[in-house]
């Protein structure tokens, strides 16, 4: 009996040792699990699922990037009580391009795709679509990815479904922060309100192809009214391009007081309608009054002209499908003279003068022109007339150039004066000369000076003044020197192109200067100041006898300075620098030594320009020089500067005996390296070697193959 109390007594201890140890750890398991969430509750928005398993603290959901990892584990590890955080997050994926799209259907169904930055960014942009259509027209494809190319992404994308929306069916894309928007918009109204939504959109950019579905319209219509009043239209376009087209043209016809609407709609009859109305415009801007009316294809044009001339014109617009119900206001034609003097001093007359008026009067007047076809059936007085074309002959011998309209009381004269005139004294003298009753409205220059420009170059830069052909423009002119403007101006007499050429000239020569003044006036270049080290006066000479204007001379007031070592200069011929290396001007290369780079270089140059030799020996001709600077300039960068290792190949044709041929390749290939060494390449870097014809690239069977067989070739190694 005393051992079942025993038994009895020991099983409720450890019972209640068993229930308090229990129920001690499921409290502190709640407490840190409190404490976890408490510490990832300021990044909620990621959705960072805290769950503690005795005293560790399991972190499960998807981190954006591996900053926010690492800060979800150090809010994880700095909880009160824990004793180790299992880490099962995962990153997102980084996603480049950053692509969303949308697609709205025809029957109002809009789905998402593509990628978004976190849960609340997928969870706004999803309801935002069904705010738009409805919770059940939404399709949800949207994930979440890396790589937001900027805060103002998710603003972009909202705008970009409620555009969507808005359109009959359609697709809108995201890409990073260039936005597309295409599909069908019932009517302007639509499409504008589109366009209007997107057009501040802050960081982004939208491009659109919104197709309008268009109210059919019968008949197709397109009216004008010009008036005392004005010029008015309205009518219908297809598309925006049309509209503002007939717009544009009506405006342009209309000059001020131009007003109208087009509405754009379907149903044009004809591809060519557009064309028809134009017409029409052109033809309403001919009269003085008038209405235009164009249904389908049904055209009308109403009003009235002045003149049968101006009807003669009016008709010679339209063809037979045009119906016209034109009134001549005045059927007797006017008087006008239309006369043109041109700069070569050529006289043309047009026109019509009154009735019973002598052509003698203009005969002397304009002794150069053909005036056998002018009629003399117009309204006005002959007498008068006279008079006013006397006056015109007083000044004419006066005008270069000159466009004058002589109607009845009135002469319009613009041009310009001859050098031994003044343009106030020939004005003076016609409006002494005109009959009583005739105004004279007259817009006369002096002639022009003649061009006269100084190009500067000191040590702050390059600078250009003075006076210009006139149709020579001062931006042309920097361009064509390099200079900087500083007084330019262009009312100059004198032939562009000529001028062009003779400032190419001049940019040129400046380049060869450390400081000059070049003068161009004359047709003369003069050019006077300090020369480039190693320039020389005959070499400049020689260069610039074929590149002045014809006609023009050059003349240099310098002074030279011989070359040395290391001085860099300007070739005209190669239009490139030089640096001068014992005794030879190299070229200025900028290259990155590397075995292919300059192997590459190397055959560039021999492949653009043989080194030939006097034929059936191993003298280097002359005319090689200028390829063997360029491989020598090669060869310091990559021998002398970079360590590496060249080995000069000579090559022959198969014509004569092999052992010649041999003996002829390595005599050519040791010529090569004697004239590198000679320009600064260090010798311990070159090797020669030759094949003869062992290694043709061409056909030895002709002339050409041969050719191409005789060469020295560049191998560069390390």
């Amino acid at each position: 009996m005393r051992a079942v109390l025993i038994a009895v007594v020991f099983g409720l201890l450890v019972i209640g040792g068993w229930s308090a140890v229990t129920f001690k750890a499921a409290a502190i398991e709640a407490d840190i699990d409190a404490r976890a969430k408490a510490a990832l509750a300021p990044f909620g928005q990621h959705n960072i699922v805290t769950r503690s398993y005795g005293r560790h603290i399991h972190l499960r959901g998807v981190a954006e990037d591996a900053a926010d990892h690492n800060r979800f584990l150090a809010a994880a590890q700095g909880v009160y009580g824990q004793a180790g955080v299992v880490d099962e997050l995962a990153l997102l994926q980084i996603v480049s391009p950053y692509v969303m799209e949308a697609f709205k259907a025809p029957d109002g169904v809009i789905a998402l795709r593509g990628h978004a930055p976190d849960e609340p960014t997928r969870t706004a942009l999803l309801d935002k679509a069904r705010g738009l259509a409805s919770p059940q027209a939404v399709q949800d494809g949207l994930k979440l990815g890396s790589g937001m190319p900027s805060p103002d992404w998710p603003g972009i994308a909202a705008d970009g479904i409620e555009a969507l929306a808005l359109l009959d069916e359609g697709v809108m894309r995201l890409s990073d922060l260039t936005g597309t928007l295409k599909g069908k918009a019932n009517g302007v109204g639509t499409r504008d309100a589109i366009r209007a939504m997107l057009s501040d959109a802050g960081a982004g950019v939208w491009e659109f192809d919104i197709e309008l579905i268009l109210p059919v319209t019968a008949p197709y219509t397109f009216t004008a009214q010009k008036s005392e009043g004005g010029f008015r239209w309205s009518g219908h376009a297809p598309d925006d391009v049309i509209a503002a087209r007939l717009a544009e043209r009506a405006e342009a016809l209309a000059g001020t007081g131009a007003s109208g609407e087009i509405a754009l709609a379907a149903g044009m009859p004809d591809d060519a309608w557009p064309a028809l109305v134009e017409s029409g415009l052109g033809s309403l801007a001919l009269m003085s009054t008038g209405m235009l009316a164009v249904s389908d294809l049904d055209l009308n044009l109403s009003g009235t002209v002045q003149t049968s001339d101006d009807y003669e014109r009016l008709e010679a617009t339209l063809d037979d499908s045009w119906q016209l119900d034109i009134e001549i206001v005045d059927p007797d034609p006017p008087s006008r003279l239309y006369v043109l003097i041109d700069r070569d001093g050529r006289q043309a007359i047009t026109g019509r003068l009154p009735e019973g008026f002598k052509k003698s009067h203009l005969a002397a007047a304009f002794t150069d022109a053909n005036i056998k076809e002018i009629p003399t059936d117009g309204a006005g007085n002959p007498a008068s007339w006279a008079g006013a074309i006397d006056a015109l002959g007083v000044i004419a011998p006066r005008l270069r150039t000159a466009e004058a309209t002589v109607t009845n009381g009135t002469i319009i004269l613009t041009g310009v004066v001859r050098r031994d005139f003044a343009a106030s004294t020939t004005r003076a003298a016609l409006n002494a000369a005109l009959p009583k009753g005739w105004k004279l409205e007259a817009s006369l220059s002096d002639a022009p000076s003649f061009p006269q420009l100084t190009l500067t170059k000191g040590a702050e830069g390059t600078t250009l003044d003075g006076l210009l052909p006139a149709e020579l423009s001062p931006e042309d002119a920097q361009k064509l020197t390099g200079a900087t403007a500083t007084s330019l101006r262009t009312n100059g007499e004198g032939d562009a192109a000529i001028w062009a050429q003779g400032l190419a000239a001049a940019g040129s020569l400046a380049q060869l200067f450390d400081q000059s003044v070049i003068r161009l006036a004359d047709a003369r270049i003069s050019a006077e100041g300090r020369l480039a080290e190693g320039q020389t006066v005959d070499e400049i000479q020689t260069w610039m006898q074929g590149r002045l204007p014809d006609g023009w001379k050059l003349s240099l007031t310098t002074e030279e300075f011989p070359a040395r070592d290391g001085i860099s200069r300007f070739n005209l011929d190669t239009r490139s620098r030089e640096v001068f290396s014992r005794g030879f001007w190299l070229p200025e290369l900028f290259l990155e030594a590397t075995d292919s780079s300059c192997d590459f270089a190397a055959q560039q140059a021999l492949g653009s320009e043989k080194i030939n030799f006097v034929t059936g020996s191993a003298r280097i001709d002359a005319t090689a020089r200028r390829i063997l600077n360029r491989l020598a300039a090669i060869a310091i960068q990559c021998v002398n500067q970079e360590g590496l290792k060249l080995e000069i190949d000579g090559h022959t044709d198969n014509v004569g005996d092999e052992g010649t041929n041999l003996a002829l390749s390595e005599k050519r290939a040791k010529a090569v390296y004697d004239a590198l060494v000679e320009r600064g390449v260090q010798g311990e870097g070159l090797t020669t070697k030759g094949f003869g014809a062992e290694r043709p690239l061409a056909s030895n069977d002709t002339d050409e193959g041969r050719a191409r067989n005789r060469r020295i070739d560049f191998r560069f190694t390390r």
